[in-house]
């Protein structure tokens, strides 16, 4: 099938938006359908390629349309990606943007469009509508099932067999299968966070363990949101690696011994918009294959995938002595620690890498 996946991603960014469609096209790719991506373009080091940055087999072409500035930015960049659309000729449209897809409606072709928050104003919420009444929308995808409820209470014409849930992935290859042993037992176990710095994501948590728990190595991974502010708050107590390239992240997650996911009950994007409801972190998936132990919030969307004890240890977020109990239980028992690192490993085999994503929206294709 020629697939045209529309997005408004920056190509490349450290946006996980553009980490998302990138590997989703990648695994779509190698399912056998002939893909493009349609994004916004970046800027790309001297001698690196798009999909380098990334990790990803170069088996899918990048289309690149200009985005201009302003209020009517959005709507120009879709009609963009329509007129692009009328040489292209796919015969499936799999899209993010919804403005792109709203364009290219007049094309006849069957789409399917990809949402990871609700609508957040009265044009999106008629723009969204007008897709789902649209004859050639075939599915809704989200992420959570939290968001697939949300949808169903605010838009009433759609109906349950319209939206299916598939939760965001990760890669699996050069992942090993257990737990790593640590070669030097008096070192300081490292505690690693990899994502943004934005209220909400979990610099709070992050910030209260490396004052109430200094026995343990804390690092950071990201520059995206508030980083200034944290690394001269912290620069004593915690290492920041900075922004690193997505493709280098596996390996660094690697050699962390403890992997926090802190999320909290409000979460904010780089548009201001709170996400904890709904959201299907991106790093939760990239944890479960680096096969670390994981200490993560304990909400429902997170619940959605992981198990307390089984593949991780759960918390409240605002209980930071929880959160020193959950690292030194690890610290002490490393049969749970290796029991839970196999078991998140094993879940995203069997249901969330990104081969297995692609697999679960192909049928509706």
């Amino acid at each position: 099938m020629k697939i045209a996946y529309l997005s408004s991603s920056t190509l490349p960014s450290t946006q996980a938006n553009s980490v998302h469609v990138m590997k989703m096209c990648s695994a779509l790719a190698s399912e056998g359908h002939n893909v493009t991506l349609v994004g916004q373009q970046g800027h790309t080091k001297k001698n690196s390629s798009i999909w380098s940055n990334y990790g990803v087999n170069s088996n899918f072409g990048i289309k690149f349309v200009k985005r201009f500035a302003g209020k009517l930015g959005s709507v120009l960049y879709g009609a963009g990606v329509a007129w692009y659309l009328t040489s292209l000729k796919p015969t499936l449209l799999y899209g993010r943007c919804p403005h792109s897809l709203f364009f290219s409606c007049g094309l006849g072709i069957s789409f399917i469009y990809e949402a990871h928050s609700l609508p957040g104003n009265q044009f999106r919420y008629g723009l969204e509508r007008l897709l789902f009444l649209n004859p050639n929308f075939k599915r809704l995808i989200v992420i959570s099932n939290a968001l697939k409820q949300a949808y169903l209470e605010k838009f009433s014409v759609l109906k349950g067999k319209d939206i299916v849930v598939a939760h965001d992935g990760a890669d699996v290859s050069n992942v090993p299968g257990g737990c790593r042993t640590r070669n030097n037992k008096s070192a300081k176990l490292k505690v690693g966070y990899v994502g943004s710095l934005y209220p909400g994501k979990g610099m709070e948590v992050i910030a209260r363990l490396a004052r109430t728990a200094p026995e343990y190595e804390y690092h950071v991974v990201g520059a995206n949101g508030l980083f200034d502010k944290w690394r001269q708050e912290l620069e004593e107590r915690v290492i920041f690696h900075g922004q690193v390239q997505a493709a280098l992240v596996p390996e660094l997650m690697q050699s962390f011994d403890i992997l926090l996911l802190p999320p909290q009950n409000k979460v904010e994007t780089a548009q201001g918009g709170d996400i904890a409801r709904f959201m299907s972190p991106l790093k939760m998936f990239e944890y479960m294959s680096a096969s670390r132990p994981i200490v993560a919030s304990d909400l429902p969307v997170i619940r959605e995938v992981l198990v307390h004890e089984h593949s991780a240890l759960l918390v409240d977020p605002r209980d930071i002595l929880g959160w020193c109990a959950a690292l030194r239980r690890i610290s002490d028992d490393p049969l749970l620690a290796e029991k839970m690192s196999k078991n998140a490993y094993e879940t995203l085999l069997r249901s969330y890498s990104w081969r297995v994503r692609a697999k679960l929206v192909i049928p509706l294709l």
